[in-house]
């Protein structure tokens, strides 16, 4: 019974009309829907036909859910989702799904602006898009009218309606992963001397015969992370402070292992700082978590340009970061200290909805991949859903049912529940509702 009042929503390929109902209704109440980071990403699903009895179809081809015409009948094999994040509220959901095989940059920038649009009809704002650096996402941040060119950098584009500027992110947790496995994969080197991933590897080799930590969580798959690429945490953790200084000490003290290891210890403490300015989520956070506020805003700018001054001078076998081909996290943090710094000045300086203060993480593509893990924890140990089984779980989650991350996804959240967002239509539904309840709160 429960099955078919959910069945009432069709949450249908494309744009999902009743998500888009319910923002028109509740804008107009409630501030916090009024400017949003719009993040899209992909998530792998299962090749597989399957007869859809309701539309009396076989589902499984790419479909755009009418939005671009298409008459292919190649398999889709990832669906591409688009989510919205409230910058001051604990808020974001699932606004349109398409299916696609391998989508080129000219259809997505036409689905992003489509659904720029469609948030602007009902009152909503985009400031920001993120996504990450895989090459189709970046020509697609170009071909919006972004200029990536280390002289003449623009990170942002006007909005279609109004003369708003939109900035492109590139996500964070992507970039900390790409450094860590570029710092470990090539040979890195800066003004300062030769950036080598070996000092974490006899730290690590040390710690274990000692069997003490010198006060960081270096551990086997830290050090040998190949089959925990995705990991999020792990990266984080093998570049943190805590590493850098356990390698300056050891240094210090006269280990010959540890010689020379100045630019590496430079190279960890300024990315962890940088990502931990761009991850910032806790509005009591201090230091490099603090959120950005007018009062501190400077001070973000100034340790920004000399992170952007130190990357530009990084070199992989005497090339130059910014021109090699292993070059994606470089530009992407580059990329998020222009956008970063530009959005919270213009969210913290608005004649209207002021906002006090401004936390990075609202930018991360952290909320989508829960939802994600949400989507994969639905279906038990089906973790590869099909085109039904996708539709199914993501309009179960629109209801805000018990469904959460799981604790061993790629990345760590405050909270992945959805917010209730599709509500049974008829009163007679909701009344029945609460008189099986109040019968059975008797029993």
């Amino acid at each position: 019974m429960l099955r078919k009042w959910i069945g009432n929503y069709n949450c249908e390929t494309g744009f999902l009309s009743e998500v888009f109902e319910y923002l028109e209704t509740e804008v107009k109440q409630k501030q916090y829907l009024k400017d949003v980071a719009l993040i899209f990403d992909a998530m792998a699903i299962r090749i597989q036909i399957v007869y859809d009895v309701k539309s009396d179809k076989n589902k499984r081809y790419i479909d755009h859910g009418g939005i671009v015409t298409t008459n292919s009948n190649d398999l889709a094999t990832e669906v591409l989702v688009f989510q919205i994040v409230s910058y001051t509220n604990r808020f974001k959901c699932p606004i349109a799904y398409v299916f696609i095989n391998k989508i080129n940059a000219d259809l997505q920038v036409h689905l992003i602006k489509y659904a720029i649009e469609k948030l602007y009809k009902t009152g909503i704002i985009v400031r920001s898009i993120t996504c990450d650096g895989a090459k189709t996402n970046i020509s697609t941040l170009r071909l919006l009218g972004c200029n990536f060119s280390i002289d003449n950098m623009k990170t942002s584009f006007k909005h279609p309606q109004n003369e708003s500027n939109i900035y492109c992110i590139l996500d964070p947790c992507h970039m900390i992963k790409l450094a860590r496995n570029t710092f470990a994969e090539s040979n890195l080197t800066s003004e300062t001397g030769n950036i080598s991933f070996s000092y974490i590897k006899q730290l690590h080799t040390i710690q274990e015969t000692a069997n003490l930590k010198l006060a960081n969580r270096l551990s086997y798959n830290h050090v040998y992370f190949k089959n925990k690429k995705m990991n999020v945490r792990l990266a984080a953790q093998a570049l943190s402070s805590a590493v850098a200084d356990a390698i300056d000490y050891m240094g210090k003290s006269g280990y010959k292992d540890f010689a020379n290891s100045e630019a590496t210890v430079e190279f960890i403490h300024i990315f962890d700082r940088l990502f931990d300015m761009m991850n910032a989520r806790q509005i009591f956070g201090t230091g490099f978590k603090s959120p950005m506020m007018i009062q501190n805003l400077e001070l973000f700018k100034q340790y920004f340009d000399y992170s952007v001054t130190y990357i530009s001078s990084l070199t992989i076998d005497g090339i130059n970061i910014l021109r090699h081909p292993r070059h994606t996290f470089a530009l992407g943090f580059v990329i998020n200290t222009k956008s970063f710094y530009n959005l919270a000045y213009d969210l913290l300086h608005k004649k209207e909805n002021t906002l006090r203060y401004f936390l990075p993480y609202k930018c991360s593509q952290d909320h989508i991949e829960l939802f994600f893990s949400c989507i994969r924890r639905r279906g038990g140990e089906n973790n590869n859903p099909n085109v039904l089984q996708f539709k199914w779980a993501l309009r179960q989650l629109l209801f805000r049912n018990s469904v959460r991350a799981s604790i061993n996804a790629n990345c760590l959240g405050d909270t992945s529940e959805t917010p209730s967002i599709l509500k049974f239509r008829t009163p007679n539904v909701q009344y029945l509702m609460i008189k099986i309840y109040n019968k059975m709160k008797k029993n």
